[in-house]
């Protein structure tokens, strides 16, 4: 008879697939009579990678893991991803990313760090996952996120390679991802909501955002996003530099790099 597979239970996670990087909780480190939350983030680049790792240049050494989102299709999806790819590797700043293969290849990807970091084997549940989306898209796409997220997924094995682990996520909550920033605001000074009218402005990476509170609870109505951020504020400047940097609106570090290295010479 096959052991049965050994559940890790976490009361909770969050996950934050941006348009320029991903982050994601693991869980907290006291130290005295404080706890801090601790994080870690990869780029939001997921290429599609043909052959397997093995196709690619020291695979071995590569911090990233391949993810399967469509049959026979996978992403490379982890910090070291500008390895497996060109300097024209391109982030999509587009509505409809919470449903695209490299979001959910991120998501897998953040999922596949967090059990890696959580030492994982057999079976994960996530009682409450929280995720976070630009407030340009959180009204449209937040219930089918919920959808997608909730329920059973499967990502490789962090201890044994082409074996696969189940993590079950038993309840998702979306949220505007400038709300986060408030919260830990309210967390780091007193514990307690404030009940003072709040503004968070959040430059993104594809967008900028603006989120009115009164205490905890949003004024929807003057909350909002712009449909700018860093990526297209940096294209911009390369703009300026050199009109041949910008052959993409979206490349990104390469945009960066080359605009950089001609402008040292």
């Amino acid at each position: 008879m096959n052991a049965p597979l050994k559940l890790l239970t976490i009361p909770a996670l969050a996950i934050d697939v941006g348009f320029f990087s991903t982050k994601f909780t693991l869980g907290r480190a006291i130290q005295g009579d404080k706890s801090e939350i601790k994080f870690d983030l990869i780029p939001s680049v997921a290429p599609r990678i043909n052959g397997g790792l093995h196709s690619l240049p020291t695979a071995a050494a590569l911090d990233g893991v391949l993810i399967e989102v469509e049959p026979g299709v996978s992403h490379f999806v982890g910090k070291d991803v500008y390895h497996t790819t060109n300097a024209s590797g391109t982030r999509a700043v587009i509505s409809n990313f919470s449903e695209s293969s490299a979001y959910k290849a991120l998501f897998l990807g953040a999922l596949y760090h967090v059990a890696r970091h959580l030492g994982a084997s057999g079976a994960l549940a996530i009682n409450q996952l929280v995720l976070g989306l630009p407030l340009s898209t959180v009204y449209s796409h937040s219930a089918g996120l919920k959808t997608f997220a909730e329920g059973d997924h499967n990502i490789p094995d962090p201890a044994v390679p082409g074996k696969t682990i189940k993590v079950t996520v038993r309840d998702a909550l979306v949220v505007a991802q400038p709300q986060g920033a408030l919260m830990n605001y309210g967390v780091d000074k007193s514990g307690a909501a404030s009940e003072h009218t709040t503004l968070v402005l959040d430059m993104g990476g594809g967008t900028f955002d603006w989120f009115v509170s009164n205490g905890m609870k949003p004024n929807h109505q003057r909350c909002g996003a712009a449909p700018i951020g860093a990526l297209a504020c940096a294209a911009t400047i390369c703009d300026q530099i050199h009109r041949s940097c910008a052959t993409t609106r979206k490349s990104w570090p390469g945009l960066i790099a080359r605009c950089g290295m001609r402008r040292r010479r």
